[in-house]
Protein backbone atom coordinates (compact mmCIF):
# COMPACT_ATOMS: atom_id res chain seq x y z
CA UNK A 1 0.00 0.00 0.00
CA UNK A 2 1.55 3.31 -1.16
CA UNK A 3 1.48 5.92 1.67
CA UNK A 4 0.85 9.78 1.11
CA UNK A 5 3.74 12.02 2.55
CA UNK A 6 2.28 13.44 5.95
CA UNK A 7 3.25 17.26 6.97
CA UNK A 8 1.82 18.43 10.69
CA UNK A 9 -0.52 21.09 11.65
CA UNK A 10 0.84 24.36 12.25
CA UNK A 11 4.02 23.75 10.19
CA UNK A 12 5.20 26.38 8.18
CA UNK A 13 6.91 25.20 5.06
CA UNK A 14 8.35 28.52 3.09
CA UNK A 15 5.95 31.12 3.09
CA UNK A 16 2.84 28.29 4.09
CA UNK A 17 1.13 27.34 6.84
CA UNK A 18 -0.64 24.41 7.48
CA UNK A 19 -4.16 24.49 8.97
CA UNK A 20 -6.00 21.37 8.81
CA UNK A 21 -5.99 18.06 6.29
CA UNK A 22 -8.44 17.64 3.19
CA UNK A 23 -8.06 14.34 2.56
CA UNK A 24 -5.09 11.88 0.94
CA UNK A 25 -1.97 14.13 0.09
CA UNK A 26 -3.99 17.47 -0.12
CA UNK A 27 -3.46 20.19 3.37
CA UNK A 28 -5.20 23.32 3.72
CA UNK A 29 -2.79 26.20 3.95
CA UNK A 30 -2.59 29.86 4.23
CA UNK A 31 -0.06 31.69 2.91
CA UNK A 32 1.71 35.36 5.00
CA UNK A 33 -0.23 37.30 2.94
CA UNK A 34 -3.43 35.61 3.94
CA UNK A 35 -4.03 33.66 0.87
CA UNK A 36 -5.56 30.05 1.81
CA UNK A 37 -4.70 27.28 -1.07
CA UNK A 38 -4.91 23.56 -1.04
CA UNK A 39 -1.40 22.51 -1.55
CA UNK A 40 -0.06 18.58 -1.62
CA UNK A 41 1.80 17.42 0.94
CA UNK A 42 4.77 16.39 -1.35
CA UNK A 43 4.93 20.23 -2.84
CA UNK A 44 5.13 21.49 0.38
CA UNK A 45 8.34 19.15 1.86
CA UNK A 46 10.37 19.13 -0.90
CA UNK A 47 9.78 23.06 -1.59
CA UNK A 48 8.24 22.81 -4.91
CA UNK A 49 5.84 25.65 -3.63
CA UNK A 50 7.55 28.43 -1.51
CA UNK A 51 4.27 31.08 -1.44
CA UNK A 52 1.28 31.92 -3.51
CA UNK A 53 3.31 34.10 -5.66
CA UNK A 54 3.33 37.29 -3.36
CA UNK A 55 6.83 36.44 -2.42
CA UNK A 56 7.96 36.17 -6.04
CA UNK A 57 6.03 39.00 -6.86
CA UNK A 58 7.69 41.34 -4.91
CA UNK A 59 11.34 40.25 -5.69
CA UNK A 60 11.07 40.61 -9.32
CA UNK A 61 13.96 41.38 -11.47
CA UNK A 62 14.20 44.72 -12.49
CA UNK A 63 16.40 46.23 -15.60
CA UNK A 64 19.84 46.03 -14.87
CA UNK A 65 20.05 43.30 -13.09
CA UNK A 66 23.35 40.44 -13.30
CA UNK A 67 21.40 37.00 -13.15
CA UNK A 68 24.43 34.46 -14.41
CA UNK A 69 25.26 35.80 -17.51
CA UNK A 70 21.93 37.50 -18.21
CA UNK A 71 21.83 41.21 -17.92
CA UNK A 72 17.90 42.52 -18.08
CA UNK A 73 17.93 45.08 -20.47
CA UNK A 74 14.19 45.75 -19.91
CA UNK A 75 11.28 44.20 -18.27
CA UNK A 76 7.56 45.17 -18.17
CA UNK A 77 6.85 43.29 -14.72
CA UNK A 78 3.49 40.97 -13.83
CA UNK A 79 1.68 39.67 -15.35
CA UNK A 80 4.33 39.62 -18.11
CA UNK A 81 6.99 36.77 -17.55
CA UNK A 82 9.42 37.44 -20.49
CA UNK A 83 12.01 40.16 -20.08
CA UNK A 84 14.65 41.13 -22.76
CA UNK A 85 18.16 39.91 -22.04
CA UNK A 86 21.45 40.30 -23.04
CA UNK A 87 23.95 37.51 -22.69
CA UNK A 88 27.90 38.27 -21.85
CA UNK A 89 28.52 36.79 -25.41
CA UNK A 90 26.82 40.30 -26.48
CA UNK A 91 23.12 37.37 -27.54
CA UNK A 92 19.95 39.09 -26.99
CA UNK A 93 16.95 37.17 -26.82
CA UNK A 94 13.71 36.88 -24.77
CA UNK A 95 14.21 34.88 -21.44
CA UNK A 96 11.16 33.77 -18.78
CA UNK A 97 11.69 35.77 -15.46
CA UNK A 98 11.59 32.69 -13.66
CA UNK A 99 13.46 30.66 -15.53
CA UNK A 100 16.73 33.31 -14.75
CA UNK A 101 19.36 31.47 -12.32
CA UNK A 102 17.54 28.41 -12.21
CA UNK A 103 16.97 26.78 -16.15
CA UNK A 104 19.06 29.42 -17.81
CA UNK A 105 21.93 30.82 -17.28
CA UNK A 106 23.32 31.41 -20.09
CA UNK A 107 22.28 31.69 -23.87
CA UNK A 108 24.46 27.79 -24.10
CA UNK A 109 27.66 29.88 -25.49
CA UNK A 110 29.72 28.18 -22.52
CA UNK A 111 28.61 24.97 -23.47
CA UNK A 112 29.77 25.27 -26.84
CA UNK A 113 33.31 27.16 -26.29
CA UNK A 114 34.27 25.58 -23.53
CA UNK A 115 35.45 22.17 -25.79
CA UNK A 116 38.98 22.49 -26.78
CA UNK A 117 39.88 18.85 -28.78
CA UNK A 118 42.41 18.40 -25.82
CA UNK A 119 41.42 15.69 -23.32
CA UNK A 120 43.69 17.40 -20.86
CA UNK A 121 42.14 20.84 -21.06
CA UNK A 122 39.08 22.69 -21.30
CA UNK A 123 38.19 26.60 -21.90
CA UNK A 124 36.59 28.65 -19.04
CA UNK A 125 33.78 30.22 -20.47
CA UNK A 126 33.92 33.27 -18.27
CA UNK A 127 37.87 33.81 -18.97
CA UNK A 128 38.20 31.79 -22.26
CA UNK A 129 41.27 30.56 -21.28
CA UNK A 130 42.15 26.73 -21.77
CA UNK A 131 43.06 25.20 -18.64
CA UNK A 132 43.79 22.11 -17.39
CA UNK A 133 40.97 20.09 -16.32
CA UNK A 134 42.33 19.77 -12.47
CA UNK A 135 41.78 23.58 -12.35
CA UNK A 136 37.90 23.44 -12.79
CA UNK A 137 35.35 22.46 -10.32
CA UNK A 138 33.46 18.98 -10.08
CA UNK A 139 29.78 19.19 -11.72
CA UNK A 140 27.93 15.82 -11.61
CA UNK A 141 25.22 17.32 -13.70
CA UNK A 142 27.09 18.72 -16.39
CA UNK A 143 28.64 15.89 -19.26
CA UNK A 144 32.33 16.08 -18.60
CA UNK A 145 31.58 16.24 -14.77
CA UNK A 146 33.11 19.42 -14.47
CA UNK A 147 31.75 23.40 -13.99
CA UNK A 148 32.13 25.87 -17.00
CA UNK A 149 33.86 28.15 -14.66
CA UNK A 150 37.59 27.95 -13.50
CA UNK A 151 37.94 28.06 -10.04
CA UNK A 152 39.61 31.21 -9.85
CA UNK A 153 36.18 32.87 -11.69
CA UNK A 154 33.88 30.99 -9.39
CA UNK A 155 35.95 32.63 -6.58
CA UNK A 156 35.86 35.96 -7.90
CA UNK A 157 31.77 35.22 -8.29
CA UNK A 158 31.26 34.46 -5.30
CA UNK A 159 33.57 37.46 -3.53
CA UNK A 160 31.86 39.89 -5.88
CA UNK A 161 27.95 38.31 -5.11
CA UNK A 162 28.42 36.62 -1.07
CA UNK A 163 25.96 38.67 0.10
CA UNK A 164 23.54 37.77 -1.96
CA UNK A 165 24.31 34.15 -2.62
CA UNK A 166 24.65 33.85 1.27
CA UNK A 167 21.32 35.32 2.10
CA UNK A 168 19.50 33.21 -0.67
CA UNK A 169 20.95 30.16 1.45
CA UNK A 170 19.77 31.12 4.64
CA UNK A 171 16.42 32.30 3.02
CA UNK A 172 16.08 28.60 2.12
CA UNK A 173 17.51 27.23 5.31
CA UNK A 174 14.89 29.11 7.49
CA UNK A 175 12.21 27.55 5.32
CA UNK A 176 13.25 24.16 5.81
CA UNK A 177 15.02 24.71 9.40
CA UNK A 178 13.17 22.31 11.47
CA UNK A 179 12.67 19.66 8.92
CA UNK A 180 16.38 19.67 8.57
CA UNK A 181 17.33 19.53 12.28
CA UNK A 182 15.02 16.82 12.68
CA UNK A 183 16.69 14.57 9.89
CA UNK A 184 20.27 15.66 11.20
CA UNK A 185 19.15 14.34 14.50
CA UNK A 186 17.79 11.45 13.41
CA UNK A 187 20.59 10.44 11.17
CA UNK A 188 23.02 10.78 14.23
CA UNK A 189 21.18 8.70 16.49
CA UNK A 190 20.62 5.65 14.23
CA UNK A 191 24.30 6.23 13.45
CA UNK A 192 26.30 7.15 16.74
CA UNK A 193 28.60 3.83 17.08
CA UNK A 194 29.49 4.13 13.63
CA UNK A 195 30.52 7.57 13.56
CA UNK A 196 32.16 7.23 17.04
CA UNK A 197 34.02 4.61 15.39
CA UNK A 198 34.84 6.01 12.43
CA UNK A 199 36.31 8.85 14.19
CA UNK A 200 38.29 7.15 16.93
CA UNK A 201 39.92 4.67 13.93
CA UNK A 202 40.70 8.54 12.34
CA UNK A 203 42.27 9.90 15.53
CA UNK A 204 44.09 6.70 16.49
CA UNK A 205 45.26 6.61 12.79
CA UNK A 206 47.19 10.52 12.88
CA UNK A 207 47.58 10.79 16.29
CA UNK A 208 51.07 11.48 15.87
CA UNK A 209 50.77 14.25 13.03
CA UNK A 210 48.00 15.85 14.80
CA UNK A 211 50.01 16.24 18.25
CA UNK A 212 52.65 17.70 15.95
CA UNK A 213 50.52 20.04 14.56
CA UNK A 214 49.18 20.88 17.98
CA UNK A 215 52.76 21.61 19.11
CA UNK A 216 53.86 23.29 16.07
CA UNK A 217 50.61 25.24 16.38
CA UNK A 218 51.51 26.21 20.45
CA UNK A 219 54.83 28.04 19.07
CA UNK A 220 51.92 30.94 18.18
CA UNK A 221 51.63 33.32 21.00
CA UNK A 222 48.40 34.29 20.58
CA UNK A 223 47.06 30.90 20.27
CA UNK A 224 49.11 29.93 23.50
CA UNK A 225 47.09 32.56 25.19
CA UNK A 226 44.04 31.75 23.89
CA UNK A 227 44.64 28.17 25.05
CA UNK A 228 45.58 28.89 28.33
CA UNK A 229 42.37 31.14 28.66
CA UNK A 230 40.21 28.20 27.54
CA UNK A 231 41.94 25.93 30.10
CA UNK A 232 41.11 28.52 32.80
CA UNK A 233 37.48 29.05 32.40
CA UNK A 234 37.01 25.28 32.31
CA UNK A 235 38.47 25.06 35.56
CA UNK A 236 36.38 27.88 36.63
CA UNK A 237 33.55 26.14 35.33
CA UNK A 238 34.18 22.72 37.22
CA UNK A 239 35.25 25.12 41.04
CA UNK A 240 31.52 26.73 39.99
CA UNK A 241 30.16 23.45 39.47
CA UNK A 242 31.24 21.31 42.68
CA UNK A 243 30.16 24.89 44.67
CA UNK A 244 26.65 24.79 43.79
CA UNK A 245 26.36 21.16 44.14
CA UNK A 246 27.03 18.71 47.16
CA UNK A 247 30.50 18.87 47.85
CA UNK A 248 32.97 17.11 49.53
CA UNK A 249 36.57 17.86 50.51
CA UNK A 250 37.95 14.72 49.26
CA UNK A 251 41.46 14.03 51.12
CA UNK A 252 44.85 11.40 49.99
CA UNK A 253 43.14 8.76 52.54
CA UNK A 254 40.20 8.88 51.05
CA UNK A 255 41.48 8.22 47.43
CA UNK A 256 43.69 5.40 48.99
CA UNK A 257 40.93 3.60 50.64
CA UNK A 258 39.01 4.00 47.26
CA UNK A 259 42.25 2.57 45.78
CA UNK A 260 41.84 -0.55 47.95
CA UNK A 261 38.14 -0.55 47.67
CA UNK A 262 38.90 -1.23 44.17
CA UNK A 263 42.00 -3.56 44.34
CA UNK A 264 44.15 -1.20 42.90
CA UNK A 265 42.25 -1.27 39.19
CA UNK A 266 41.04 0.55 36.85
CA UNK A 267 37.15 1.00 37.63
CA UNK A 268 36.61 0.31 33.69
CA UNK A 269 40.00 -1.76 32.05
CA UNK A 270 40.26 -3.61 34.80
CA UNK A 271 44.33 -3.40 34.72
CA UNK A 272 46.46 -2.72 37.79
CA UNK A 273 47.76 0.71 38.12
CA UNK A 274 51.09 -0.49 39.78
CA UNK A 275 51.80 -3.25 37.20
CA UNK A 276 51.01 -1.82 33.72
CA UNK A 277 52.65 1.89 35.80
CA UNK A 278 49.36 3.52 34.74
CA UNK A 279 48.07 7.29 35.70
CA UNK A 280 45.58 7.48 38.04
CA UNK A 281 42.86 9.54 37.15
CA UNK A 282 40.23 10.95 39.59
CA UNK A 283 36.61 10.65 38.15
CA UNK A 284 33.12 11.36 38.37
CA UNK A 285 31.00 8.63 37.47
CA UNK A 286 28.09 10.80 37.11
CA UNK A 287 29.78 14.18 35.29
CA UNK A 288 29.44 17.50 37.05
CA UNK A 289 28.07 18.70 33.60
CA UNK A 290 25.35 16.32 34.25
CA UNK A 291 24.38 17.47 37.86
CA UNK A 292 26.49 14.86 39.46
CA UNK A 293 27.69 15.35 42.94
CA UNK A 294 31.31 16.08 43.75
CA UNK A 295 31.22 13.03 46.60
CA UNK A 296 33.20 10.45 47.70
CA UNK A 297 29.94 7.75 46.38
CA UNK A 298 30.39 9.34 42.46
CA UNK A 299 33.55 8.97 42.19
CA UNK A 300 36.39 6.16 40.72
CA UNK A 301 39.95 5.45 40.17
CA UNK A 302 39.99 5.01 36.44
CA UNK A 303 43.45 5.00 34.64
CA UNK A 304 44.16 8.31 32.35
CA UNK A 305 43.35 6.35 28.71
CA UNK A 306 39.63 5.08 30.42
CA UNK A 307 39.00 8.28 31.66
CA UNK A 308 39.69 10.27 28.56
CA UNK A 309 37.45 7.70 26.77
CA UNK A 310 35.07 7.95 29.04
CA UNK A 311 34.67 11.81 28.55
CA UNK A 312 31.17 13.02 30.26
CA UNK A 313 29.14 10.56 29.03
CA UNK A 314 25.63 9.73 31.03
CA UNK A 315 24.19 7.68 31.68
CA UNK A 316 27.02 5.56 31.75
CA UNK A 317 25.37 1.97 31.69
CA UNK A 318 27.52 -1.39 32.16
CA UNK A 319 26.88 -2.32 28.51
CA UNK A 320 29.09 0.93 27.90
CA UNK A 321 31.61 0.16 30.62
CA UNK A 322 32.37 -2.93 29.10
CA UNK A 323 32.49 -1.82 25.89
CA UNK A 324 34.94 0.79 26.54
CA UNK A 325 37.06 -1.86 28.69
CA UNK A 326 37.46 -3.96 25.28
CA UNK A 327 38.60 -0.94 23.13
CA UNK A 328 41.04 -0.02 25.68
CA UNK A 329 42.05 -3.79 26.39
CA UNK A 330 42.33 -3.99 22.32
CA UNK A 331 44.56 -0.79 22.03
CA UNK A 332 46.89 -1.66 24.76
CA UNK A 333 47.43 -4.99 22.51
CA UNK A 334 48.18 -3.38 19.33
Amino acid sequence: MRHSPHVDVGQRYGHWLVLRHIRGAVWLCQCRCGTERRQYASSLLHLKTLSCGCWRKRNVPKPGDQIGEWLILSYDGPPNRMAWCRCSCGVEKSVDIYTLGKDSMSCGHARRITYTGNPDTKRCSKCLEEKLRVEFNRDSSSGDGLKVWCKNCSSAYYRANRERILSRGRLLYRFDRERKIAKTRAYHLANRDWSRRVHRDYHQKHRAEAYRRYVERGKDPEIRARRREASRRSESRRRALKKLGAADFITRTAIEKLNVMQSGCCWVCERRFEEHRLKIHLDHFKPLAAGGPHRLSNLVLMCSTCNIRKNSRWPFTEEMRLQLRHEVLAAAIE
